[in-house]
């Protein structure tokens, strides 16, 4: 006898109850219908296609944009023992033609793919032939232009549906307001989809915004206050040794992640911060999709947030067990001026573009007609610096052209370090005599790797860090040192990204960069970030209001977020004023023996008088009118 979605959820997931829309998600598409889910972070949209996956013939093919979100849920469904595929990242020709024979001839229950991929001939041809139960598209408001991270290889799912035309498609996004909706069901022609909108409402969450000339300072003041585990979001990945060397300095446990770590470094900071509920998590945006903790308390951002999308996903990762959690903003002046010159940033013009492109190739010596496919570990810094090319200007050129479908990138691959020992044994045996760091880190690196007398050997500096109980920073000045001192021959290798051309090099007169990928996003970038502008300045309108009238939902007053809780502060001061003004008084003796800030009773005073509910006399005393 079949089990219910249920008993599936209850025996093979682990879970009590469904949440939210899920089981309303999960019988629309058991019921071969094309579906549209709305679910905002924390309300579980990953078991909306795994639960009917498992529970049907075939497998379902999961269009996701990110390589860490596809290997997130990858490790997940391993670890229930169902069987799954993903072709993604860097790949080689015979990997991908294993996982493709695992879906056609073995139990594969799922098959996770980039959407770059669906492009290839290779994978359209055995995508055919497959017995394919459902197309999942996760983050699915990057096939829409109006959605805050707009992919144009998401259009290659249209394939998907020109292959399987009776299979039905779930599109499932956390962020999609009216016009994003609206362009997901136009673009996959689901039309008559059925939709389902949980509420952007989060009511366990409070929203606090605190504009600061010493962020550091407030920031420690809030961490020392608020409860853990927590995550502090910033826009630079410099910041990052900055916050966590002035955090420990206060005796306050944290990590950091982001994505110019090792991988080992960001597996190790991830599993220890979801490992404790005192940790403090500083990280980039690369922190946070696919991480399941549910009992993180407080949300800071230690900027203003580019998008409110990127927003409410990032503030999501709090309150997921349904206690009260806190959102907050910490921003100054510099940090508005820095999201409006971000425009300018991220949308280079035409010429510099077609400019980027040819020097991609030329970086390579690629000819006209080669290229396809060739894929190659980037270093921006010496690529901008050969091509005299401005860094951040071209790394955005380089987006834009992924955005266009002439190349992808992949995540960082780790190309290892190499080190060789050239100096004698005697000036060896004198150096590790020593109890410095150089004694302790050339000790290390002959008891942990044999050979290096004779040869330049692969070593990991993050090994030899923890071994040590040092930094890898300080491994790595280090080895630099003791290079200059000739003791060692050692070729550092950056954590790269890799670059691959999705087609052969064309002359740079005929490439399109579409309206909408330029023009349009430029438009489209400038009223998001306008709307964070007007959002983290307005001091009047309640917080929960303003988020989800963004996207089209209306609710009462939260009575809990900043604004909200200011006006019943100013209403309390209003009432404490008049109830001490039965005499008459100056303003200092009324903020004498108020319990408020003097500006707060200032502003109090000031609006009681423009209200005529009292007087002021030329002794500038107060009275109450009656």
């Amino acid at each position: 006898m079949s089990l219910s979605p249920k008993e599936i959820l209850n025996s093979v997931f682990h879970h009590d109850e469904f949440r939210a829309y899920q089981e309303e998600i999960i019988d629309s598409v058991l019921n071969k219908k094309h579906t549209l889910g709305i679910l905002p972070t924390g309300l579980g949209k990953s078991l909306c296609y795994q639960i009917p996956a498992v529970m049907q013939d075939g497998l379902a093919i999961v269009v996701s944009p990110l390589v860490a979100l596809i290997s997130d849920q990858i490790k997940r469904l391993q670890k229930l023992n169902i069987k799954v595929a993903g072709i993604y990242g860097n790949m080689k020709q015979e990997q991908i033609d294993i996982a493709l024979d695992n879906c056609k001839y073995g139990e594969v229950k799922f098959l996770f793919l980039a959407p770059e991929r669906l492009s290839s001939l290779l994978i359209k041809t055995r995508i055919k032939q497959m017995n394919v139960s459902m197309i999942v598209l996760d983050e699915a408001h990057c096939i829409s232009q109006w959605g805050h991270d707009f992919r144009p290889s998401y259009f290659n799912v249209k394939l998907l549906r020109e292959w399987h035309p009776n299979t039905p498609v779930l599109a499932l996004t956390a962020t999609a307001t009216e016009k994003v909706a609206a362009d997901i069901l136009q673009i996959l022609d689901i039309g008559k989809a059925s939709v389902f909108k949980g509420s952007y409402h989060r009511k366990q969450i409070t929203y606090l915004i605190q504009k600061s000339e010493n962020k550091m300072a407030n920031l420690i003041n809030i961490i020392q206050r608020k409860e853990a585990p927590g995550i502090i979001y910033i826009n630079k990945r410099k910041l990052a040794d900055v916050l966590s060397k002035e955090l420990k300095k206060h005796e306050i446990p944290c990590e950091i992640y982001h994505a110019g770590l090792e991988y080992k470094e960001k597996e190790k900071s991830a599993k220890s911060w979801l490992n404790s509920n005192q940790h403090w998590m500083i990280a980039t945006s690369a922190f946070g999709m696919g991480i399941d903790k549910a009992n993180v308390r407080t949300i800071v951002h230690f900027h203003v947030p580019s998008s409110m999308e990127e927003y409410y996903q990032e503030s999501g990762r709090a309150a997921r067990d349904g206690n009260k959690a806190e959102s907050i903003i910490i921003f100054n002046q510099e940090d508005v001026e820095f999201i409006k010159l971000n425009i300018e940033w991220s949308f280079p013009e035409r010429e510099l573009i077609k400019k980027v492109y040819n020097s991609l190739f030329n970086y390579k010596q690629i000819a006209l007609g080669a290229g396809a496919d060739f894929g190659f570990s980037f270093d921006l810094a010496d690529f901008s610096k050969k091509f005299n090319l401005p860094a951040k200007q071209c790394y955005y050129a380089i987006e834009i052209l992924e955005k266009c479908g002439y190349l992808f990138q992949t995540e960082s691959v780790q190309n290892s370090s190499k080190i060789k020992v050239i100096a004698s044994k005697a000036v060896l045996n004198k150096l590790t005599e020593n109890n410095n760091i150089e004694g302790k880190v050339m000790g290390t690196l002959l008891r942990s790797y044999t050979g290096l007398l004779s040869e330049s050997m692969p070593f990991s500096e993050s090994t030899i860090a923890e071994r040590c109980g040092v930094t890898r920073d300080e491994v790595i000045n280090t080895l630099q040192r003791l290079e200059q001192k000739e003791i060692v021959e050692y070729e550092f290798m950056n954590f790269l990204p890799k670059i691959v051309f999705s087609r052969d090099r064309i002359d740079v007169n005929t490439i399109l960069i579409p309206r909408e990928i330029l023009e349009n996003r430029r438009k489209i970038k400038k009223e998001q970030i306008d709307f964070m502008i007007d959002f983290v300045e307005n001091k009047l309108q309640c917080r929960s209001q303003l988020i989800c009238h963004y996207f089209h939902e209306d609710i009462p007053k939260c009575l809990h977020c900043g604004n909200c809780l200011s006006a019943a502060d100013n209403k309390n001061i209003k009432e404490f004023i008049l109830q001490k003004l039965s005499i008459e008084l100056s303003a200092q003796q009324i903020t004498e023996s108020s319990p408020y800030l003097q500006k707060d009773v200032i502003k109090a005073l000031r609006e009681l008088l423009e209200e005529g509910k009292i007087s002021m006399n030329n002794a500038l005393n107060f009275k109450r009118l009656r």
